[in-house]
């Protein structure tokens, strides 16, 4: 059943020190986790999944047990573009929303927001060089995609100086080597 996979994929020690073991676990989560409050399952990947059976079957697992406990548990599954009738498993009371990419007029908006947290000295500024730093590097298109523009501009707050990746393979890379480098430092910073 449903809580007893929840059980062993949670990660329930944020809120229990030390954290119980996996069959305690399951039994916390077949009880709403306060008065009038649901649990809050997010399922990211979906399209990670290879197989069109086992995404299908997932999904009316998922339909299935929402329908039998409406007062338990919330769903929240996240995927790239699927097919419709793929989704169509989950119901049509079931809303789908679709991320839009930022369009030109969004991003300095995003940039300067970002530039802000990241402590960036003149973030006007820095955003209308950055702006202009991306385009040469070929990214404009890639930037309207929110987690390339996030990974951009924490490369840049952190060296402005140095060149931005040639690609989104390079992106990647530097920042993947970022996080490493600075996953225990304070402050804003990764996804």
């Amino acid at each position: 059943p449903l809580p007893d996979a929840l059980a062993d994929a949670a990660q329930v020690r944020a809120f229990l020190q030390p954290p119980p073991p996996a069959p305690a676990k399951a039994v916390l989560l077949r009880a709403a986790p306060a008065p009038d409050a649901r649990w809050l399952v997010m399922i990211d990947g979906l399209d990670e999944i290879t197989v069109t059976d086992d995404r299908n079957k997932l999904l009316q697992e998922v339909a299935e047990y929402a329908a039998d406990h409406p007062h338990l548990y919330r769903f929240i599954i996240a995927t790239r573009p699927a097919p419709e009738s793929e989704l169509a498993a989950l119901g049509d009371d079931i809303p789908v929303f679709r991320l839009q990419p930022f369009g030109p007029e969004d991003l300095p908006a995003v940039i300067r927001g970002w530039f802000t947290v990241l402590d960036v000295h003149d973030p006007d500024k820095s955003t209308d060089a950055f702006l202009t730093l991306v385009h040469r590097a070929g990214l404009g298109g890639l930037a309207g995609v929110p987690l390339i523009i996030a990974m951009l501009c924490q490369l840049y707050a952190r060296d402005p100086r140095r060149p931005l990746p040639g690609s989104r393979g390079e992106l990647y890379g530097r920042f993947v080597d970022y996080l490493h480098e600075h996953h225990d430092d304070p402050g804003p910073g990764g996804l």
